[in-house]
């Protein structure tokens, strides 16, 4: 069953024919966006963890209607809930790990796409992907959950300064989109929330995210491993998110449950993994 679910990974996001690691070998010596003294590189390495967070963070996009319209209207996520995933593993991985060209040349083909996400959203607001308000929801929303996941479903354990920096790190992405001012400490996120929960509300369309997220479609044989991730999913939310979701926050007991079974599943996979992007940069960087 391991086995089968470590293929599934490869071929949606390692054997991606568009999408080599080797591509990160080079040139030599470019540190990219961050480099390998960052803890966005620490944070990115981690596949099991960076794959719940972006669950995560597509139930909490879900809540802001002008957000969910955009990837309502312009996206294949009901039906390739999978792809969706990969090609956001796509971006984090360029942007973290490639370097700067490709970083940069990614951000401007997602600009590019942006340019003709637009329309109203349900209530009959418009809506714009480009938009510096709802880009920094989406930013906000992948850098809070990348974060809380890998403080849950791994070893790391990072202080207050260092989740600060992890934030401030991230936001160079938020500038290279034209988000003017970022959240760049866990302070900005406080009052940055303040300003986006009078706009957010669980609708039909956040109902159909859940349930996807909760009933992957994939073969039965790994369907329980997908089952595992996604109630990792949820208890990765920030307390805050469960004010908006049919849900009730998850017991303590439950938690523990779920992050130990996270992490004894986990193990294969990291290790079919080892010699991944990351790797692959740091190779770049001759650090290995």
């Amino acid at each position: 069953m391991i086995n089968k679910f470590i293929q599934l990974i490869i071929s949606k996001i390692i054997s991606n024919p568009n999408h080599s690691k080797f591509e990160y070998l080079e040139p030599k010596g470019d540190p990219g966006l961050f480099g390998p003294n960052s803890l966005t590189w620490i944070v990115h390495k981690d596949f099991i963890s960076m794959m719940i967070g972006g669950i995560s963070s597509l139930i909490l996009q879900s809540l802001h209607p002008r957000a969910m319209a955009g990837i309502w209207d312009h996206s294949t996520f009901r039906t390739d809930i999978n792809g969706r995933l990969a090609r956001t593993a796509e971006f984090i991985a360029r942007t973290t790990y490639g370097p700067l060209e490709m970083a940069d040349k990614t951000i401007e083909k997602i600009k590019k796409i942006h340019e003709v996400v637009k329309g109203n959203d349900q209530f009959g607001n418009s809506y714009y992907a480009n938009d510096p308000y709802l880009l920094n929801w989406v930013h906000m929303t992948e850098s809070i959950c990348f974060l809380n996941a890998n403080q849950l479903f791994t070893d790391n354990k990072f202080n207050f300064n260092q989740k600060n920096q992890y934030y401030s790190e991230m936001s160079l992405i938020a500038k290279k989109f034209g988000i003017n001012e970022p959240v760049e400490t866990e302070n900005d996120i406080n009052k940055q929330l303040d300003k986006y929960q009078k706009d957010l509300i669980f609708t039909d369309r956040s109902q159909v995210v859940m349930e996807l997220i909760m009933n992957f479609p994939c073969h039965f044989t790994i369907k329980p491993i997908y089952k595992a991730f996604s109630q990792a999913a949820i208890i990765n939310l920030p307390d805050w998110a469960f004010s908006f979701l049919p849900i009730k926050k998850p017991s303590f007991i439950k938690r523990k449950i779920i992050i130990n079974s996270v992490k004894t599943i986990s193990v294969p996979v990291r290790n079919a993994l080892k010699e991944g992007i990351a790797f692959q940069a740091k190779k770049r960087m001759n650090i290995v």
